[in-house]
């Protein structure tokens, strides 16, 4: 991989090293995979790191950390950080984002679990941590939809600027957040809840509203909106944002569910029995990663042609490489690199996506979005889109 340089614009202006949009994606990918690898062998493999940490409270922190991420880039904008910059702008969100994900992970289970037994985080196979952070499904259904398919209608409305838009926009969308895990999450797991209470088992609950937050970011993220922004104005592309998640989500769920029979075959299907359901999640988070990465490191190509083509091209190529790591995940990397235990009793696959992979969307985020790929030279486009 070399990096080329920009012809000059005038004498004595200095030439700017710059990359093929390919080469500086995979230069993206090989940043993020050594900063998960290395930190996870540092904190969380379940072999090599002494933290005992691994499955839980690992996953709960993850899951607040990742949702702090969305509140502070999509809710807020990032405007808390927007004076400072690179590398501090990115380390700034890190800690901030990270350190949030620890703290409410530790209130729920160590303060609110001492009132709740529900979410004590001594509960039987990290029941109380699974609890505690089941509302962020929730809040990356609403945040998410908001922000990316809705542009934050109706408080655009009022011409208000971040931070008081972001301010807004999370106030209000607490509201249906506490009720959708209320009416789903709370039933099926609080420890004094009538045993035929829950509408939705914690895995079918994790598998398709995980699935309606894939449909949200390839809509909003990998397809510009498309086909929302065919309704016209924001309030009627927010309602079809909404109401179109929701069916596109559940179409996913089934699909994604099917392409877990045929990449990890009958017998593992058949291991992994009542947690079947929660696999629609486990291929969503995959392609979840490569939406992350498709559009901020590689350039979310085709960027030209029929717009047809170039939506189509974007899906397809974001859920192949989804599906590929799926299997490369489950066959190879749980087991053998992360050192992840079997699947489930009886499986000859190991790990769980919603830990591993989450891991490495944590590490995405932080760098290629919040740090704006630091320490990369840029790629011919952006340098010619600077210059210009």
């Amino acid at each position: 991989m070399t990096a080329t340089l920009e012809p000059s614009a005038g004498i004595g202006r200095r030439r700017r090293r710059t990359l093929p949009w390919y080469a500086f994606g995979l230069a993206n990918l090989a940043v993020v995979v050594v900063l998960s690898l290395v930190s996870w062998y540092l904190v969380a493999d379940p072999e090599w790191s002494a933290s005992g940490i691994y499955p839980q409270p690992l996953t709960a922190w993850m899951f607040w950390t990742i949702i702090a991420f969305v509140w502070a880039a999509f809710t807020f904008e990032l405007s808390p950080f927007a004076r400072l910059g690179q590398p501090w702008k990115g380390l700034a969100v890190a800690v901030v984002t990270g350190g949030l994900g620890a703290l409410i992970t530790w209130l729920l289970a160590a303060g609110w679990g001492s009132v709740d037994a529900s979410f004590d985080g001594a509960r039987a196979e990290g029941a109380g941590f699974i609890l505690g952070s089941l509302i962020v499904l929730y809040s990356f259904v609403v945040y998410v939809i908001s922000a990316v398919n809705c542009g934050h209608w109706p408080w655009t409305r009022s011409g208000l600027q971040q931070p008081w838009l972001g301010a807004a926009s999370f106030g209000a969308l607490v509201i249906p957040v506490v009720v959708l895990y209320l009416v789903f999450a709370v039933p099926s797991m609080a420890t004094w809840a009538p045993p035929d209470a829950a509408l939705l088992d914690p895995y079918t609950q994790i598998g398709f509203f995980y699935c309606v937050v894939v449909s949200a970011i390839l809509t909003g993220a990998v397809l510009e909106n498309w086909p929302w922004r065919l309704a016209g104005s924001p309030g009627r592309t927010a309602l079809a944002a909404l109401v179109g998640n929701l069916v596109v989500g559940w179409v996913l769920y089934e699909a994604l569910v099917g392409v877990t029979h045929l990449v990890l075959g009958s017998a593992n299907v058949a291991a992994l029995g009542e947690t079947l359901p929660m696999f629609g999640a486990q291929v969503g988070v995959c392609w979840v990663f490569w939406m992350v990465m498709w559009p901020n490191a590689f350039g979310n190509r085709p960027t030209g042609g029929r717009l047809g083509v170039v939506l189509v091209g974007r899906t397809v190529i974001t859920f192949v490489l989804a599906v590929l790591t799926f299997a490369l995940y489950y066959y190879v990397l749980a087991g053998v690199v992360l050192h992840e235990p079997a699947a489930a009793d009886g499986a000859t696959v190991s790990g769980s996506a919603l830990v591993g992979m989450d891991w490495l969307i944590i590490w995405a985020l932080w760098y290629v979005v919040a740090g704006e790929s630091w320490g990369l030279p840029r790629p011919h486009a952006a340098v010619e889109e600077e210059t210009s």
